[in-house]
């Protein structure tokens, strides 16, 4: 993981994506549960990346989900297979359906989600994810 220059010892949640600011900025009201089934706060809500930049995501919209820092920081760089909850991934994606802002589209954002997690393994459509 990169540190923060000058703060060896912390961790950064601060990925700018306007999903999480218009979430923040209380655009996005109907959506109250993260990527992990977690509930959303303005203090807890961070950018979770479904493929860590460590193993070569990126900060794109098709690999990123809202979820606690609690449990970003838990997941770190685990294999998503290993931790995903099927139900509540569905969830949180329903929250999403039928969103249009003017540089946000809710289901667009659904699809692009699906198969970043398909590439990954996951197929939403199973019970066990794992093959």
């Amino acid at each position: 993981m990169i540190q923060p220059v000058g703060q060896p010892n912390q961790i950064s949640f601060t990925h700018k994506w306007d999903v999480k600011s218009m979430w923040k900025k209380g655009r996005l009201p109907q959506i109250k549960y993260g990527f992990y089934g977690d509930e959303l706060t303005v203090k807890n809500c961070t950018v979770e990346h479904l493929l860590p930049l460590s193993k070569g995501g990126k900060t794109k919209s098709y690999n990123l989900v809202l979820a606690s820092a609690a449990n970003n920081q838990a997941r770190s760089n685990t294999d998503l297979r290993e931790v995903i909850d099927i139900n509540a991934a569905k969830q949180y994606l329903k929250q999403f359906q039928g969103i249009r802002k003017r540089t946000f589209n809710g289901d667009a954002y659904i699809h692009q989600i699906k198969e970043t997690l398909k590439q990954l393994g996951i197929d939403l459509s199973k019970k066990n994810p794992i093959n």
